[in-house]
């Protein structure tokens, strides 16, 4: 069993990028800006790397070398996201 102070803290982590791509979606709905659905879809995957972490370390899905690998791919995905509405032309 991990620290409970370990869970609590990616437990805040995933329910406060749930909030933010909760708050870029209605971003993107107000505003209807392409780009900010990139945004939208990194929040969410940081909550969902949240969420998995938590799962995992409570449950010991996954070793802590393949934890660390897939964490760390999904933190690239979503930054890359980011990234994309900075990095695509103007229409």
């Amino acid at each position: 069993m991990s620290h409970p102070g370990t869970v609590l803290a990616l437990g805040v982590t995933a329910a406060a990028s749930i909030g933010l791509a909760a708050l870029a979606y209605r971003g993107y709905r107000r505003s209807g800006n392409p780009r900010l659905r990139f945004v939208v879809a990194a929040f969410a995957l940081f909550a969902v790397k949240g969420l998995l972490a938590t799962y995992s370390i409570q449950t010991d899905l996954l070793e802590h070398e393949d934890l660390e690998l897939v964490l760390g791919l999904f933190d690239v995905t979503a930054l890359s996201l980011f990234l994309v509405p900075f990095l695509r032309p103007r229409k």
